[in-house]
């Protein structure tokens, strides 16, 4: 796709929220996954599923925020070849903006940027491992069965003729019809054995128009630009000669890992200790749109991915989002802290109250997960649970944002467990789970609370909702509620904007064997109405699919519930918790539903309602092989009236009305 922009003060308005907190910085850096330029669509890389191009004048917002450098490094700085990066360079030179990780040719794709800082020669390193083998690799071979609807992937299964050189020379392909997918499997083991030169020539010939133009190659190599590969003695070699060229800081940025998971893959973690091990004093990483984790590894941080910054997908678990503060000393890191962000209608703003605890604190149980992201089969992407893997980092709230530690506070905690069989658990928490640890709870939803969470200056709760006609968030007692006003004609309904996940298991063991309970689910809602009408909660399910990389991402509606809120009074609050299980899980159903969309809707008639604190509860029971390990919770389920102690981790300190005892662990 192109993202398309009016004019440079729109796309200054995208980043108003976080420019002041990015331009006081000494440099500030950003992953630029973007061409800018205005090449025509049929430049476009051919058989690319996502393609990203913006405006020139978009580098305004770049400007506005004080951006140094960006990097390239990613695999979308390629989406229009050749052409692409250089107009990208150009116009980041025009802009007087510095680049690392892109370039015409290998060298200088490979080629670290160093500017001055406060004084301070800071050096910066920009790679990618996305590079589309994985895309032609996927790509079906000879003999696999042409499906009965091919739609748009015709071209797969497509036989073209196709020859190159004669028989004497090394990069030989006999003349012969040949899919797309045999022809690359013979390209890969010509190039094991060719020289470069003719690598470059058959791969120039190969992707030819008329010839297989689809195949994918995102870096610089085979004879054209792109972004810079990762291997490891290259970056060996960079560090040493930007050390060479008088540099005292060397940042690493490496683009990889796996999209969508909650924890880094265990190359990643391997390629981002070994850009420490050649010398970096600093490693960021990104590519998976959410949040992961800190690592601390021979003193030098690592921070596995940000999440996304400007961008625009749909799911709930990609808004939450960070911008990394750190503060040297020459190359001596004296402090790491991030401000906690939310992208609220694609907008990167900060945010404070319950949101801030939410963010940071899934910051915090990401770096303490002792896991691994893999594959757990040739298309789904599991993690990886190894309890022998240590886990260095912490990130607790101090002041307003997160300080990214090494200690880990731990206390116990005594929940009580209300009549409906709930203890709720402060913003923040981690529970260290034991064999008769009872049921943990987290709200996949999140933003159930209404009030005002976003720091941006305008007063507009309601944060990742989307209102109906005659629905608004009103203060009620210095909170924020929505309000259904009375409508004798329509219902009223708002819903979250974007889907949670529901995914069936969240964690494996080395063989593939889901470590985690099967979940079920409840909601919980505060609810208030004037009138006789009850409000209705709705669930439709999903099944997303973006697993295979030659196809389009396909997202199946599988069902839609609807039930009423048992409401029993009128005039007063009342909190209501639902067993919505059969409805998410739906076991007649052989498809499982890994993402959801919910609602409230009121009737036609019957006065106002009014309603707060959503939440939507995923509930596992901690297996023995996951004893002793932090999970984070939001809530306890247990007998009602009782007690529970339980050994707990929180990002933030502040007093609550659970009683608690502090100890050191």
């Amino acid at each position: 796709r192109t993202a398309v922009a009016l004019d440079g003060a729109q796309a200054r308005s995208v980043v108003a929220g976080v420019a002041p907190i990015m331009a006081a910085a000494d440099a500030s850096f950003v992953n630029l996954e973007t061409v800018f330029g205005d090449l025509p669509e049929q430049g476009a890389l051919a058989g690319k599923r996502f393609l990203l191009q913006s405006p020139p004048f978009a580098a305004e917002a770049l400007q506005d925020m004080g951006i140094d450098l960006v990097a390239l490094g990613n695999n979308h700085a390629y989406d229009w070849g050749d052409e692409g990066v250089a107009v990208t360079l150009d116009a980041l030179d025009a802009a007087g903006i510095a680049h690392a990780g892109a370039g015409l040719d290998e060298a200088s794709a490979r080629a670290g940027t160093i500017i001055d800082v406060a004084g301070l020669r800071v050096a910066t390193l920009s790679y990618t491992t996305v590079n589309g083998d994985f895309v032609n690799d996927h790509l079906p071979g000879a003999d696999e069965p042409i499906p009965d609807d091919l739609g748009d992937e015709w071209w797969q299964y497509e036989p073209r003729s196709f020859g190159f050189g004669s028989v004497s020379d090394s990069a030989h392909v006999p003349s012969r019809d040949r899919r797309i997918g045999e022809m690359w499997e013979l390209f890969e083991e010509i190039e094991e054995d060719a020289p470069p030169a003719r690598v470059a020539a058959l791969w120039a010939a190969v992707t030819a128009p008329g010839a297989y133009p689809e195949l994918q190659d995102w870096v610089a190599r085979r004879g054209h630009g792109g972004a810079a590969a990762f291997s490891r003695a290259t970056v060996a070699d960079e560090v040493a000669q930007q050390r060479d060229a008088g540099a005292s800081l060397v940042v690493v940025q490496i683009h990889g890992g796996f999209q969508f998971s909650e924890v880094a893959s265990d190359a990643l973690r391997a390629n981002s200790q070994a850009a420490i091990d050649a010398g970096a004093d600093l490693v960021v990483a990104h590519h998976p749109h959410v949040l992961q984790g800190f690592e601390w590894y021979r003193g030098k941080l690592i921070a596995h991915s940000l999440g996304n910054f400007v961008f625009d997908q749909d799911f709930l678990a990609t808004f939450p989002s960070v911008i990394l503060r750190t503060v040297f000393e020459g190359d001596r890191l004296l402090e790491a802290r991030v401000v906690p962000l939310t992208i609220d209608r694609y907008r990167p703003v900060p945010v404070s109250g319950r949101a801030r605890a939410e963010v940071l604190g899934m910051l915090d149980a990401r770096s303490a997960m002792p896991a691994v992201a893999e594959r757990i089969s040739p298309l789904v992407v599991g993690g990886v649970v190894d309890p022998t893997l240590e886990r260095t980092a912490s990130v607790s709230l101090n002041g307003t944002t997160g300080l990214i530690g090494t200690d880990r506070s731990v206390e116990t905690m005594t929940v009580q467990v209300g009549p409906d069989g709930i203890g709720e658990l402060p913003p923040c928490t981690q529970v260290r789970a034991e064999a008769n640890s009872p049921e943990l709870g987290v709200d996949v939803f999140d933003w159930g609370a209404i009030d005002d969470s976003t720091a941006n200056g305008v007063p507009d709760a309601a944060t990742h909702w989307v209102l109906g006609a005659d629905v608004r968030s009103v203060d009620d007692d210095g909170g924020a509620v929505l309000r259904f006003d009375p409508d004798g004609d329509s219902s009223r309904r708002a819903r979250p904007v974007a889907r949670s996940a529901t995914p069936q298991h969240r964690w494996f063991d080395a063989d593939a064997v889901p470590m985690d309970g099967s979940p079920t689910y409840t909601v919980a809602v505060d609810a208030r109405r004037e009138g006789t009408a009850s409000p209705l909660f709705g669930v439709r399910r999903y099944r997303v699919d973006d697993a295979d990389p030659t196809t389009d991402p396909t997202s199946e509606e599988l069902s839609e519930d609807v039930l009423e809120l048992p409401l029993r009074s009128i005039g007063s609050w009342e909190s209501v918790h639902l067993d919505i299980s059969g409805m998410i899980n739906a076991a007649d159903v052989d498809v499982w539903a890994n993402a959801v969309l919910m609602w409230v809707e009121v009737p036609p008639g019957g006065g106002d309602v009014e309603i707060d604190n959503l939440r939507l509860y995923e509930w596992r029971s901690p297996t023995t092989a996951m004893a002793g390990l932090w999970h984070p919770a939001d809530a306890v389920r247990g007998t009602p009236g009782s007690t529970v102690e339980l050994t707990v981790s929180r990002c933030t300190m502040t007093p609550t009305t659970a009683s608690t005892t502090a100890s050191t662990g």
